[in-house]
């Protein structure tokens, strides 16, 4: 059973919303479109994974995308799947090109377009997951099975180099599962009782802690530069007008009943975790704070006080609602 789904993650998703934000020639742009890239590659390489675990849904409960507590820090987990005789640990890169894995465990070389680039080993990294999530457990008070841990490289144009040994924990796409079969059968008792796996699930959900950045403090971007207003979701400018019970394209004459949702994450993700009515009409290009409130009021959205003193928050799953679009 898929426990925790694939998502954007909400740094991901705040780098999106402020590029989307900011005008084409702002100086700072070309920097987050770049870090845009690379991180949907490691979606996408996370994503990949998906297809080639549906057949293990019946046998696991697999979460992806954790980010456990560790002290005052966080680590974050690619895939973890739990059974009652094993854990096993995934760690996804979605590198393309060559790679090269030394025995002496440093370090991870990419040879691109004929330049070598330098990259934390994630063998050095999935060890130190290891360890953690043993920590994790044991805090709770958690037993720990044993742990198999996996690397994949999914792009289908890498070329992976190294050793036996330095490739001991590589794994292709295709062999996963045969790898995750092959490790659960060296184990014959059951660590766990079905009672004790839905125990655990309950842990590591509550304990996930999604990062949420501060994008503007990062690439040092005052608020005033951000575009104000609601974005078509058709032609995608910042035409959109309210009409009588809908949004309405200056441009492109698209209509939409929602258009204010994307504005409304954008801000979260963003500026702050928190709006207020007067924020929001500001935000959204009206005056009327009636209409603001029953705009508000669709989303659905928790808040603290009443009438003009009311601030609305995100909701409790943020990181799925903000996954959302708006119709058209």
């Amino acid at each position: 059973m898929i426990i925790k789904t694939v998502t954007k993650s909400l740094d991901l998703l705040a780098h999106e919303a402020l590029a989307r934000r900011l005008p084409n020639n702002h100086p700072e742009k070309p920097k987050i479109e770049q870090k845009i890239l690379s991180m949907r590659s490691g979606y996408r390489g996370e994503k990949s994974l998906v297809y080639p675990l549906r057949n293990l849904t019946d046998k696991y409960l697999i979460f992806f995308g954790l980010r456990l507590p560790d002290g005052e820090y966080h680590f974050q987990i690619d895939s973890f799947l739990l059974s009652t005789k094993v854990i096993h640990l995934v760690e996804v890169k979605n590198h393309s090109e060559e790679i090269y894995l030394p025995d002496n465990f440093n370090q991870m070389i990419q040879t691109y377009k004929h330049t070598a680039r330098r990259y934390p080993d994630p063998r050095l990294q999935i060890l130190s997951h290891e360890e953690l999530i043993t920590n994790f457990l044991t805090q709770n008070k958690l037993a720990c099975p044993p742990i198999n841990k996996i690397i994949v490289f999914t792009n289908p144009n890498v070329i992976v180099k190294g050793s036996l040994q330095a490739l001991k924990m590589v794994c292709p796409p295709e062999e996963l599962t045969a790898r995750i079969d092959a490790f659960e059968e060296r184990f014959r008792t059951d660590f766990f009782q079905p009672r004790d796996l839905k125990k655990i699930s309950r842990k590591l959900l509550k304990a996930h802690s999604p990062h949420s950045p501060d994008v503007l403090n990062l690439f040092k971007i005052p608020p005033v530069h951000l575009i104000n207003g609601v974005r078509c979701p058709a032609c995608l400018s910042y035409a959109m007008c309210r009409g009588h019970g809908w949004w309405e394209c200056r441009f492109c004459g698209c209509k939409s009943k929602n258009a204010h949702l994307e504005t409304v994450i954008d801000y979260f993700l963003i500026v702050k975790p928190c709006i207020t009515n007067q924020e929001f009409r500001k935000l959204v290009g009206i005056s009327c704070p009636k209409l603001a409130t029953n705009l508000l009021a669709r989303l659905k959205l928790p808040f603290i006080g009443d009438k003009k003193g009311r601030t609305y928050y995100p909701p409790h799953d943020f990181e799925i609602w903000a996954q959302q679009e708006s119709e058209f």
